[in-house]
């Protein structure tokens, strides 16, 4: 079963970080995104030193995507959609102050077990 985590319900923690360096592939719907947000030249060829796991997807606890954010100027983030191959999927930029939590709709993520059940 696919399962959705979010970092500010909790992410199971033996679903682990994306590998800092390890090589991004792009999917031309996200070179096709990254245009859209004129954020093609900030699209980093590895997995960048810090970013921000947002979300988490695991099907039968083996991890399926990420979704990574990290900053590319004082005032934009950018998103990467990342399957567990290290191919991105999407892109797109957010505000560096826009977390979403106006539209954040907690009904469409999973919470992972408490420790110890």
């Amino acid at each position: 079963m696919l399962r959705r985590y979010h970092r500010d319900l909790g992410i199971p923690g033996e679903l682990t970080d994306p590998v800092i360096g390890a090589a991004l592939t792009y999917t031309a719907h996200a070179h096709q995104e990254a245009c859209k947000d004129h954020a093609q030249h900030c699209l980093p060829p590895s997995v960048p030193m810090r970013f921000d796991v947002i979300e988490v997807e695991a099907e039968d606890g083996a991890l399926v995507k990420w979704v990574i954010r990290f900053p590319i100027s004082k005032d934009y983030d950018l998103v990467l959609a990342v399957s567990s191959t290290y191919l991105v999927k999407t892109v797109w930029v957010n505000r560096a102050e826009d977390t979403h939590l106006m539209n954040f709709d907690r009904s469409k993520y999973d919470r992972p077990e408490p420790v110890g059940v």
